[in-house]
């Protein structure tokens, strides 16, 4: 998609995608979901899940999301939401890299980075019936 302010001609990157990786914040691997139009939610191995929406614009991504963990457990500070930011770069189908700030509503605040990249398993079909007869 060309994005007005980009310029004539200029595409934005796609940031839809399977992407897994890990985050220097809890060192914990993560795999997210991520359709054609930034929407995403991503789960941590250890239950926690981010969900939000990037905006692209060429290859700079940012985003907004909240931040849960399973019911009956807590982030270190014992809190069991929160918010954050990203801000970083995605290359189409290939990687998405950025700096993260979270802040628990406790208010504290986690630093850090994410590093994913891309699965292939997303040019897949989804067809069920596609599914169960690879």
């Amino acid at each position: 998609d060309s994005s007005s302010g980009s310029g004539p001609g200029v595409t934005n990157a796609s940031p839809g995608g399977i992407w897994n990786g890990t985050d220097s914040i809890s060192g914990l691997q993560t795999t997210g979901l991520v359709d054609e139009m930034g929407n995403f939610h991503f789960i941590r191995t250890d239950g926690a899940q981010y969900v939000g929406k990037a905006a692209v614009s060429v290859n700079s991504v940012s985003a907004a999301f909240e931040g849960y963990v399973p019911f009956g457990f807590a982030f270190p500070d014992g809190t069991t939401h929160g918010t954050g930011t990203l801000s970083g770069t995605v290359m189409e189908r290939s990687s998405l890299n950025g700096n993260v700030q979270f802040t628990t509503d406790a208010g504290n605040v986690s630093s850090g980075t994410i590093a994913l990249t891309f699965d292939s398993l997303y040019n897949s079909g989804s067809s069920l019936s596609r599914r169960l007869l690879s």
